[in-house]
């Protein structure tokens, strides 16, 4: 093997190469590829059971100590959860599942972003939303002024625009 664009001082040099031969060989390294700039909102949340004995059937709180904010429910309530989103998935219906727990957690998380952007400044889910909220041209996080009622329903392109109830402007099918 040679290569006419080698450096002059290897120029004339040649190699016999049995295929699969080792060419180099160095310390292993891990290198971290990070993409969470790039992730969509919904990818920020991991759903989870909870352990808290506090929390009782129906309810869920958000944890934000992790890469991802956690959304913990209580071990039954998981398990249905986990059904009902996976038999709606990307049907109408989703959005039912995204006002009822997604939208309210996308809220809390960023005003907690907000009120305290130095604890969360190096996760995950705070990166993700950082950059979401500069590519939609929506307040930055720490803004003072910033509605996050409103900012996280564009980030959520509008859920309840999208419900079934509300698409062709009737209810269950009837004109109001």
């Amino acid at each position: 093997f040679s290569a006419a664009a080698w450096h002059e001082d290897y120029a004339s040099l040649s190699f016999d190469l049995a295929p699969g031969s080792v060419l180099a060989q160095d310390t292993p390294k891990e290198y971290w590829i990070d993409t969470a700039e790039e992730t969509p909102v919904g990818s920020v949340f991991a759903l989870v059971r909870s352990r808290d004995r506090d929390l009782t059937a129906g309810m869920w709180r958000c944890r934000l100590s992790g890469e991802k904010v956690e959304i913990a429910m209580p071990a039954d309530d998981y398990e249905r959860f986990v059904t009902a989103r996976n038999r709606v998935n990307q049907t109408p219906d989703a959005q039912y599942v995204m006002n009822g727990v997604y939208l309210p957690a996308l809220i809390w998380t960023l005003q907690e972003a907000d009120r305290d952007e130095e604890s969360h400044a190096g996760r995950r889910w705070y990166r993700a939303l950082a950059t979401q909220l500069e590519r939609a041209n929506l307040s930055p996080i720490g803004d003072e002024k910033a509605d996050r009622l409103m900012d996280a329903q564009r980030l959520l392109r509008l859920p309840l625009s999208r419900m079934p109830l509300m698409v062709d402007g009737t209810v269950g099918g009837v004109m109001p």
